[in-house]
Parts: structure tokens; C-alpha cells; sequence
């Protein structure tokens, strides 16, 4: 909800004290965290789905798969199994080997589980962030991501709420991987959104798993210079020489031409590819985990040719095709690669058989994430927000919308706030500036044939209050309340304050501590609305004032002020002269302001004096402020007399019943200029002055209006120090030669001008 809704405006009640303030807040809203959700006719994955978890997987005592460390403390976590264990950083895109890491290995008192291993990080900084393996020991040398695959391995990701180091150390890198080429560009805090981008083209993208870095497909032209990694107003270029894996063999890959969830009685084809620049004597062989042993062959079960298909560099491939995919054939295929030398490498590819042949559709978010949560950066600015939502379905083209808790479904034409993406494996939606009112619990809706499913994200925005509240007219005596609708995410304390004034408009406004001079603080709640709040503040009107309403939260506080304006109109009316400043004389331009502080829809100002009628000029008409000014121009000694503004309003209610004239008057006398003239002293005069003592120069003149003085030495303008000097003096405490010469006071109005001369004559002690 963008727009704050206004409650009304006054409640009237009679015979009450005017020290009476009654303060209150209304809850408005209604929020909750959730993961994924079903429905009845949608399947939604949770973590282990599906899945059949092996008893010798090491089980990693932590209840998330990521955790956020604090910058400088000491972590810890134990991970045990039933074979021998050990703890690993890894990286699959190059060699990791993070400082300040302890490994202890221990046994346990678990009979089942009698294995156990303990990772200490130390001193916490954006050099720890990363994966870390929790491994079967003797499977600790091999790619820890497929031993995860073979449930012999589990891991946790570490972030560091660095401040010094947004994104991990050396963020880009450059691997040839495959086909294509990996740029290291990691945040080191969840909260944190990196960019990969394109120089020639001036684009840039995000990264679905920010802990995988970004792939970008290598062609012959790709160069360091062409990428950098961004992260917020900072851009991060390449560092490192472009080099290769240091490997004597690379990882195959493995495509599924269904994905990896099928439905039964579907047909799988999984094709393992490698490219072979050497043109060795490459192998390619299917097996199965965790036995390891080749792939059986039978009539649902085949292995094709192995075939060599020549690019750029030499492409080895062998299919295994599954024919009417059963429970059976749901369980872990391996593409190991052979080159004749001894040298292998594979991959894995863990296959899903869906119990059912229906239409499906699987959502999910990088390690199951529910939350985001975002903050203002250093310049108080809050950066887009990019939610992404995995999907895996059958049919594959599947039709989805967004929606909000509180505003029901996203407009995909409402481009201002929103950007809604959509590629071959997720959804994606940007807030394009986030700010509290956004705070909401997002749903990605997807189908895919008959099948449907949901998956929420909460999203929490971090910012200072927002605040309104309007201005009241009431009678004298009047029971009124003020209402301050606050947007803020933490939801803030609400505090009001009166301040009441005797002058008008709104003018000598009391600082007393009297009782409506003190802040009052509305009372708190255990449970608040997630984003708005709407507190009152009541009071008896007895006299024009000021009400502040001040909203404080985590992320700073916001203060405004309404006016509280009694009915009389021509209390809040002033008339005065702004030109010229004091004494009017004949042939002057005069001109007068009137300002009216009243909140109605038509307002008429004219201005009268002698009986005529003078039209002003409209300067500012808004909702609370009107003000018209008349000029008079060349007046003379006729002018003298009373000037008139008279104001008279009208009401939505009734535009033939105008309230009453209301007016208020300024005299203005006018009279005859004369120009200067000497009041005391001389025209013209020497002065001797012994060095080191005072100079004191005069020029006393009078004149209509008041004359302008200018100072000039030696024909040139001089500015003396105002402390010890009026226009009408010149004081130099200490003489010195320098001093010495002619001064001149010119005094100059309207009327005329006169010049006053004085030489100045610095004498040296012994001189005569």
C-alpha cells in the first residue's frame, strides 16, 4: 500500500477541561512469515523431498544450510557420522584454502554415529565466506559437490557480515570450465546483490545460487577487460590473469532432455558431453551409485554409441536412455570419463521418478530461502530487490503470476515499481526501489498443465518513517483529534507534543513545559502492524497551536507538524508592508502582503483604502496559506490613510453561502524626501593623529528617507571592521602610516546626496 489513508479529521465533544489529551494508536495490517505452502491441487518441495537419504550421510549439527557470521567472533559446529569424517572448504571453480580455520577431529557417544568432527572459524571476514564439506574422509580428494550426490558428504554455507569487504576477496577470476567461462563475482553477506557486467553492451545480471559465481558462454572473443562484478555504487574489474583449471582432465556434463523430476512412463534421455581439445582415446561409461558398477542393460534400460561430433574443439557424447521410467529407476546415474592415460573425471545426475504420471510443478528458491531481508546502504538508499523462484514442471511451459499478502496480484504492466521476468529454469521478480510499504509476503503462483503450485517469500524493508497528518480549524472549546498515519518498517514509537501560540499566524509559539508543551508517547504493542501504523492525539481547542507527531524507529525518526486553527478568520490574518523597509515617502512604490491561514475551498482577497477598491496580485494559494499583494505605485502625500484587507471564504458545502468579510488594516503615512544634509561638524576637516592611538572619523548627516553612507578612501571604496565601526563613524584603534590619506563619507537618498571629506594625517613620535 503506497498511499496513506487519512481517518477523518475532528470529534467533537463539549464541557471537557482544556488540559484533556487522550493519545492511542490503531493497528492496521496483518503479516506472517511462511515457507512453501500447498494447496489442494499443487506439490511444493520441501528439503529432503522425494529423496532417499543413505545412513552413512554425515549430519551437520546446524538447522539451516547457511549461516551468517558477525565480523571478528569465533564459530563453531560439529557434523557426525558413522564413518570416519573430516571437514573441507571447497570450491569446485578453483583452489580455496581460506586463513583462520580449525578442524578437530573427536568421537562421540552416539553408538550409531560414533564419528564426529568439529569446524572452528576464527576471526571472522569476508575470507571465510563459502562452502564448507563435511566428508567421508577418504572421498575428501574428490568434487564434494557430487560426493553430496552420493550422500557421503553435506555442507553449509558461511557468510561474514563484513563491513570492510562487500563481496569475497579477489571477487573476479577467471576459469575456463567446459564450454564456458566461470567469473568469480560472490557477495559476502545474503543481503548483499552482485552483478555481473557487460562492458560493450552495458548490461548486467544477477546470479540465481550467488554462491556458484556466474557462467558465461566462452567464445573466441571473450576478453578480461569485458567484465566487472558490481555491488551496490561499487564496480569490481578483474584482478588475476585469465587462467585455466589446473586439471589434467575436465568435468563432464550431463543434460536431461525431461529435467531431472519425470513423471512415470516418461522417456529420459541424459547425454553426457565432454570436449576433448587433445584428441585422446576418451572412454565414456554410465554406472550407478552407490555401487559404482556399470549400468544394466535390459528393455527399459539402454546405452548408446559413443560419438565424437566436431566443433571448435572435438565433442564426445553417449546418451542413456530410460524407456518407461518407473520407481526403479530412481536413484544416482554417474558419466565417468577415461582419456587412456589414467586420468577420469564425471559427473553425477540424480534422477527423480514421480509416483504419479500427472502434470506437475516443483518451485523453490536457492537453499530453500523464505526470507529476504534489506537495509539501507551507507547513502541511505535501498537497493532493488530480486526474488527468485527455481521451477521444475511437466509440461514445461508453465504460466505464473506474483502476488502480494496485502494487495492481492501484481500488475505485470505496473513497470514503475516492478519488473517480472520469466527464463527456461525460474521466475523472477525485481522491487525496483524498494521501500517499507513494500514489506509483504511475496507469492510466485506457477502452472503447468492441470498442476499448480505457490511458494511465498517474506520480505522484510528496513527504513525510517514516513509520516502524515493533517491540519484542523475548530471552534474554541471544541473536543478535536489529530491523526498521524505513519509507513515504517520496524514499526516505530509514536509520540505527540502541543505546542500552543499567541500571535498570528501561528506566531510567539510558548516553549513553557506546561502539560501541552510535553511529549506523549502512545501506548505500545506487543503485536504491530508490519508497516502502518495510525496513532491519534486528542485535545480541547482552546486557543491556535502546533501538534508534532514524531515516529522513531531503527532506521531513524521523522518528525512533522500540523496546525490547530481556531474559527475566527481574522485571527490568522496579517497585513503588513514588505517594500519599502521603514520611512514612505512621496514617489515611492509601496507594497503590502496579506496572509490568511484558513482551511476552506474558495478564498477572496481584496484590498480598500479611502473608499477604493484595489485588486492584488495571488503569490501563493495552497491548502493552508493564501497570500495577495497590492503595489501602490509613485503614492503621494494623498495616500496617507488606513489600507484594508478584507478576506471572505466560501465552503464546499454551499458555494452561494460565503462566510463573513473578515479584515485587518495597516496605516501608512506618507510623507515629503529631503535630502541629506550636515547635521554637526564640518564639510570638510584635517585631522593629525599621533601613530599608535585612535582615529575617530564622523559624518553626522539626517535626511528623508534615512540616508545610504559609503565610506571611500583615496577614491576607492573602505570597509572597516563593523565591531568598531557604524555607518556613521569609522573607528581605527591604532594608527599607522599607512593610515594616512582622504577619506570621503558620501550619504546619498532619494532626494539628493552630500559629501563629508576628512584628511587623515598620521604623525610619528619626534616629528613635528
Amino acid at each position: 500500500m503506497r498511499d496513506i489513508l487519512v481517518l477523518g479529521f475532528i470529534t467533537m465533544a463539549r464541557s471537557v477541561k482544556c488540559l484533556t489529551i487522550i493519545v492511542g494508536i490503531i493497528i492496521f495490517g496483518r503479516f506472517g512469515l511462511a515457507t512453501s505452502l500447498k494447496d489442494g491441487n499443487s506439490e511444493l518441495p520441501s528439503i529432503g523431498d522425494g529423496q532417499d537419504v543413505a545412513l552413512n550421510s554425515p549430519i551437520i549439527e546446524w538447522p539451516t544450510d547457511e549461516v551468517v557470521l558477525e565480523f571478528g567472533k569465533t564459530w563453531n559446529v560439529t557434523c557426525i557420522c558413522n564413518h570416519p569424517i573430516v571437514w573441507k572448504p571447497f570450491d569446485s571453480e578453483y583452489n580455496w584454502d581460506p586463513p583462520n580455520i580449525n578442524i578437530s577431529i573427536h568421537n562421540t557417544t552416539n553408538i550409531k554415529m560414533p564419528y564426529g568432527a568439529t569446524l572452528t572459524i576464527m576471526n571472522a571476514s569476508a575470507l571465510m565466506v563459502g562452502r564448507y564439506y563435511c566428508v567421508h574422509s577418504q572421498k575428501q580428494q574428490e568434487d564434494l559437490d557430487e560426493m553430496i550426490a552420493e550422500n557421503v558428504a553435506s555442507s553449509i554455507n558461511v557468510y561474514v557480515e563484513d563491513p570492510y569487504q562487500f563481496v569475497v576477496p579477489l571477487p573476479v577470476r577467471y576459469y575456463y570450465r567446459n564450454n564456458k567461462l566461470v567469473i568469480l563475482c560472490k557477495p559476502a553477506h545474503p543481503e548483499v546483490e552482485v552483478k555481473l557486467c557487460e562492458k560493450f553492451y552495458k548490461s548486467c545480471k544477477s546470479s540465481i545460487d550467488p554462491t556458484k559465481g556466474f557462467l558465461v558462454l566462452e567464445t573466441t572473443y571473450i576478453r578480461l577487460e569485458d567484465y566487472y562484478c558490481k555491488v551496490n555504487s561499487t564496480n569490481y574489474t578483474h584482478i588475476l590473469p585469465l587462467s585455466h583449471r589446473r586439471e589434467k582432465i575436465k568435468k563432464p556434463t550431463i543434460k536431461s532432455n525431461v529435467g531431472d523430476h519425470v513423471p512415470l512412463g516418461r522417456t529420459v534421455r541424459l547425454t553426457c558431453s565432454f570436449e576433448d581439445y587433445g584428441k585422446r582415446n576418451i572412454v565414456i561409461s554410465w554406472k550407478t551409485l552407490p555401487s559404482h558398477h556399470l549400468v544394466e542393460t535390459d528393455k527399459t534400460i539402454s546405452i548408446g554409441k559413443q560419438t565424437r561430433i566436431p566443433l571448435y574443439s572435438a565433442l564426445v557424447t553417449r546418451d542413456l536412455i530410460i524407456e518407461n521410467a518407473t520407481i526403479a529407476h530412481k536413484r544416482t546415474y554417474r558419466c565417468e570419463v577415461f582419456d587412456g592415460e589414467n586420468n577420469t573425471y564425471y559427473h553425477n545426475f540424480k534422477l527423480q521418478v514421480r509416483e504419479s504420471a500427472d502434470d506437475f510443478v516443483l518451485l523453490s528458491t536457492t537453499h530453500n530461502r523464505s526470507t529476504i531481508n534489506r537495509w539501507p546502504d551507507k547513502n541511505g538508499e535501498i537497493m532493488p530487490i530480486e526474488i527468485f523462484i527455481k521451477y521444475k514442471a511437466y509440461p514445461s511451459n508453465i504460466a505464473y503470476g506474483w502476488f502480494k499478502d496485502y494487495t492481492g496480484q501484481i500488475d505485470v504492466n505496473d513497470v514503475a515499481m516492478y519488473k517480472q521476468e520469466k527464463t527456461d529454469y525460474y521466475i523472477k521478480l525485481t522491487i525496483l526501489q524498494p521501500k517499507a510499504y513494500d514489506t509483504d509476503i511475496y507469492t510466485a503462483v506457477a502452472q503447468a498443465g492441470t498442476a499448480k503450485a505457490m511458494y511465498n517469500m517474506s520480505v522484510f524493508v528496513y527504513d525510517k518513517p514516513y509520516v502524515e497528518m493533517n491540519h484542523i480549524k475548530a471552534s474554541e472549546g471544541d473536543f478535536v483529534t489529530f491523526h498521524c498515519a505513519i509507513v515504517a518498517y520496524p514499526s516505530p514509537t509514536v509520540s505527540f507534543r502541543f505546542q500552543p501560540c499567541k500571535e498570528v499566524p501561528l506566531g510567539n509559539c510558548s516553549n513553557l513545559n506546561t502539560t501541552e508543551a510535553e511529549w506523549h508517547i502512545t501506548a505500545t504493542e506487543d503485536i504491530a502492524s508490519i508497516f502502518w501504523t495510525a496513532a491519534t492525539f486528542e485535545l480541547r481547542a482552546c486557543g491556535p497551536g502546533i501538534v508534532y507527531c514524531k515516529a522513531n524507529n531503527s532506521e531513524g525518526n521523522t518528525m512533522i507538524q500540523s496546525y490547530l486553527l481556531i474559527e475566527n478568520i481574522s485571527e490568522f490574518m496579517m497585513l503588513e508592508v514588505v517594500e519599502p523597509k521603514g520611512t514612505i515617502t512621496v514617489g515611492d512604490d509601496v507594497s503590502f502582503v496579506c496572509s490568511v491561514f484558513v482551511f476552506v475551498d474558495t478564498v477572496e482577497m481584496s484590498f480598500e483604502q479611502n473608499g477604493t477598491n484595489f485588486q492584488g496580485i495571488v503569490i501563493q494559494n495552497d491548502s493552508k496559506m493564501h497570500k495577495t499583494q497590492l503595489t501602490l505605485f509613485n503614492v503621494g502625500l494623498n495616500h496617507t490613510g488606513d489600507i484594508f484587507c478584507n478576506v471572505t471564504t466560501t465552503t464546499s458545502d454551499d458555494y452561494n453561502n460565503k462566510g463573513p468579510n473578515d479584515a485587518r488594516f495597516v496605516h501608512m503615512e506618507v510623507i515629503e524626501p529631503i535630502a541629506p544634509y550636515l547635521s554637526s561638524g564640518d564639510i570638510n576637516q584635517t585631522l593629525i593623529v599621533d601613530a599608535l592611538k585612535p582615529i575617530i572619523l564622523e559624518c553626522d548627516v539626517s535626511g528623508t528617507p534615512e540616508p545610504k553612507i559609503n565610506w571611500f578612501k583615496e577614491g576607492e571604496p573602505f570597509v572597516q571592521n563593523k565591531s568598531n565601526s557604524t555607518l556613521t563613524s569609522l573607528r581605527i584603534e591604532y594608527a599607522i602610516p599607512t593610515n594616512s590619506g582622504l577619506y570621503e563619507c558620501i550619504a546619498a537618498n532619494k532626494k539628493g546626496n552630500i559629501t563629508l571629506t576628512r584628511n587623515v594625517i598620521v604623525r610619528m613620535p619626534g616629528s613635528k
